[in-house]
């Protein structure tokens, strides 16, 4: 379903192919992640290091037994986390419908409300550091894994009791600790995986990367399949209570952890070094951050992401004027799905080389036009054109996303290659809070805008407003491009296009 700011739909399953990762497909809908390019997840290619002696692997043992260089039980209890982190997507589509039908929600409340559900991924970086620093119950991975995830099924658990979440403000502390949570496992086992990977062999580090993201991306493939029909059968509260019982397989696959205490650790030598580290990447890290090298493609990238979107409004639309059901509204994920994969193949066959400047402006000023294409469905030129308008929504759909893809992969080349050695992950994961930040101003510029216009959603309300709202929002998505050449100058697009080929 169209998006009016081309963000990006997201899968994970050609990940190994572009070194990149995007989040997961959804439906236009303002609870579920909008397709703006929002990154959950990217890892970089970490300094080269000798590799690790088993004793100083984190006590990890030598076993036989090796897939993609790890033990079975600790492969397989890291691709189920990273497969159950996909499935919890499973109730993002009923949390929008509790909103709008059980609570009668307006679309710019429900726009303004995304972005607080969004606000613990903009923080990821604190969560690394007390993983990193502050361990719990003697354990600095298994006790974070243990303690968020009985927190998300039971976040989750409390939003199917209506006894227990019986208002708005419940609803949203309730969906945000669930966030929260998911946000805290995904940080906890991207460790995991950078730690193993660290020991291993290239090839091994890059399965090993690979069959995650693939396992994440199964998992929110089939909750977006099973999303729409689930609220149909169950409700949307029902669908909580399915999705809570999730968690408890992270629960289960941190039993299979292979982490040795920290106490008996030989940590006072290794926390001497790291502390040293730390202090030395914060250093180099400020120097980045004020850097004018830095700072000017930064200020660009939270433009570009903090543009307001019509998706509240229109998802008002399709639901009470155009009748769609949850079920259509959840087959929908599955073309952006797709259609997220085309975009990333197609960017990795045929446009790594390209300039990165020049890709920019090409998807920013093609996506113009396609922005105004929901007024096609409002206007119901495409039942003149023998369109239906299910199908018209598929297919405007796909060709979005495809070019949300192809704009959000260069962004994300753009913002490693910013990244100065030795601080690589720290100053991308700072990006990417940036640019996840950016997202949540943009969806309460979005919420402002629908109410400033006055667009509520509302049963047989005119689409006047709905038509205004479209055309700003699509005009004011255009701005940044204007910007490209000044801010995103110095060289980067052919430093991008060379770095591109080595992905």
């Amino acid at each position: 379903m169209v998006n009016h700011k081309y963000a990006m739909r997201y899968s994970f399953v050609l990940y190994a192919l572009c070194c990149v990762r995007t989040t997961h497909a959804f439906v236009r809908c303002p609870l579920t992640h909008p397709r703006k390019l929002t990154p959950t997840r990217v890892h970089l290619q970490p300094t080269k290091q000798p590799p690790l002696r088993p004793e100083e692997s984190d006590g990890h043992k030598e076993d036989k037994k090796l897939l993609a260089g790890l033990p079975l039980p600790i492969f397989f209890s890291i691709t189920t986390i990273y497969f159950i982190q996909g499935a919890l997507t499973l109730s993002r589509l009923a949390t929008t419908y509790i909103l709008k039908d059980e609570f009668h929600l307006d679309a710019s409340t429900l726009a303004a409300l995304a972005g607080i559900i969004s606000i613990p991924w903009t923080i990821k970086p604190l969560y690394g550091f007390l993983t990193d620093n502050v361990p719990l119950f003697d354990y600095r991975r298994k006790s974070y894994l243990f303690l968020a995830s009985c927190a998300a099924s039971a976040a989750q658990f409390s939003v199917s009791q209506a006894t227990i979440v019986a208002d708005v403000p419940s609803l949203i502390a309730a969906v945000t600790m669930s966030s929260l949570s998911i946000a805290i496992t995904d940080v906890v086992a991207d460790s995991i995986v950078v730690e193993r990977s660290r020991s291993n062999s290239d090839d091994q580090a890059g399965n090993l990367q690979s069959l995650c993201w693939i396992s994440s991306s199964i998992g929110a493939i089939i909750a977006a399949f099973f999303s729409g029909q689930l609220i149909e059968i169950l409700g949307p509260r029902g669908v909580f209570e399915v999705s809570s019982f999730l968690p408890l397989g992270v629960f289960l696959s941190a039993l299979f952890v292979d982490e040795e205490p920290v106490s008996k650790r030989k940590s006072s030598t290794i926390a001497n070094e790291a502390n040293d580290d730390e202090v030395t990447q914060f250093t180099l890290l400020k120097k980045a951050l004020i850097s004018p090298a830095i700072i000017s493609p930064m200020l660009w990238i939270f433009l570009w992401q903090s543009t307001p979107s019509s998706d509240s409004a229109f998802f008002f639309y399709l639901t009470n004027t155009l009748f769609f059901s949850p079920d259509t509204l959840g087959k929908v994920k599955l073309v952006t799905a797709i259609s997220g994969l085309v975009g990333i193949l197609i960017y990795r066959q045929f446009l790594r080389a390209v300039d990165i400047k020049k890709l920019l402006k090409f998807c920013g000023f093609a996506a113009f036009p396609l922005s105004l294409s929901p007024l096609i469905l409002i206007s119901h030129l495409n039942q003149t054109l023998g369109i239906p308008d299910k199908l018209f929504v598929f297919g405007d759909d796909a060709v979005i996303t495809v070019l949300a893809e192809l704009a959000f992969l260069p962004i994300l080349v753009l913002a490693s290659s910013l990244c100065p050695p030795g601080i690589e992950g720290s100053l991308f994961a700072t990006m990417m809070s940036i640019f996840n930040f950016a997202g949540v101003v943009g969806n309460e510029f979005g919420a402002l805008l629908t109410k400033t216009i006055g667009y509520t959603g509302a049963v047989g309300e005119s689409t006047r407003p709905l038509e205004m709202l479209i055309v700003l929002c699509s005009l004011i998505n255009l701005i940044p491009v204007f910007f490209i050449d000044k801010l995103v100058g110095g060289g980067w697009g052919g430093r991008t296009a060379r770095k591109s080929r080595k992905m």
